[in-house]
């Protein structure tokens, strides 16, 4: 058997993150509905006035909320069955995999301003082997090796703190991670 894959991820991730402030005073109760909290004396302008304040990351330091980002994963594969007599065989594969993974990080309104860069570049042999031995009709013992890759999802090279999906804590990437060999 012989193959090739072929897989490209683009990503843009643009973030606005604003906080919104409200004078206490105008809020005495939190579960209040929206329209009490949004009233325009709660927005006049005033020194005790509600504000938005924008909190975009823009600091390489703290983080940086905005990136765009590339995948591409281009890999061939072969794999051959080799029978070792009636009651063993054995199945030998390798794939050649080249990734390549590019994310930048910008601020906000200055998209040309590279503030960090995450770059993978790799090409990788992978073999495997697997030896069965059918000890029985109904019972085989088989013997197992493989290697493999893990690489970083993209968001994991960009510094944009992002919430896990359990537990909503937030959690930055860094663009000096690398792929695993396993």
């Amino acid at each position: 058997q012989m193959g090739y894959d072929f897989q490209n991820k683009q990503r843009e991730n643009f973030y606005r993150r604003l906080t919104l402030f409200v004078d206490p005073r105008y809020i005495p109760n939190p579960e209040a509905p929206p329209e009490s909290i949004f009233a325009d004396e709660s927005f006049d302008g005033s020194s005790t006035s509600g504000y938005l304040k924008d909190v975009t990351y823009n600091d390489p330091l703290v983080g940086v909320d905005n990136y765009t980002a590339e995948q591409r994963v281009t890999a061939g594969f072969i794999n051959f069955d080799v029978p070792f007599g009636s009651k063993l065989r054995g199945s030998f594969g390798l794939r050649v995999e080249h990734g390549f993974q590019d994310v930048e990080s910008f601020a906000l309104f200055r998209p040309d301003s590279i503030l960090i860069a995450g770059e993978l570049d790799n090409t990788d042999w992978l073999p495997s082997g697997n030896l069965t031995w059918s000890i029985h009709p109904t019972l085989n013992l088989r013997l197992a090796a493989s290697q493999t890759i893990s690489r970083p999802d993209l968001n994991e090279l960009s510094p944009s703190p992002f919430p896990e999906y359990i537990g909503g804590y937030f959690i930055k990437g860094n663009p000096d991670l690398e792929r695993a060999l396993l």
